[in-house]
């Protein structure tokens, strides 16, 4: 929802996506504190060696990488398909 320049307060605060974009936000910082804490310990162990680790952190971070970027374009190329599906559907 775009805010206007100039809004109430119930304009902004009573939109019902509010609920939905503040679960999102908690999801979204709750992973990060986990995967950070997780990565955190990995990286951190003294049973592993140095040099393991640092390959173990940086083929971590390169999947994850990839993964990211590859399931971005795949939903942009999704999300692409149905604008232009809505788009030939709605010009009439």
């Amino acid at each position: 929802m775009p805010i206007p320049a100039v809004c109430s307060p119930s304009q902004l605060f009573n939109d019902p996506l509010v609920r939905g974009r503040a679960v999102n936000n908690l999801v979204y910082w709750i992973s990060q504190i986990i995967g950070s804490i997780v990565i955190g310990l990995l990286l951190d162990s003294p049973r592993v060696k140095r040099r393991t680790r640092a390959f173990l952190g940086w083929g971590i971070l390169l999947t994850m990488v990839f993964i990211v970027h590859i399931w971005a374009y795949f939903y942009q190329r999704w999300v692409l398909r149905r604008s232009a599906l809505y788009q030939v559907a709605n010009s009439s």
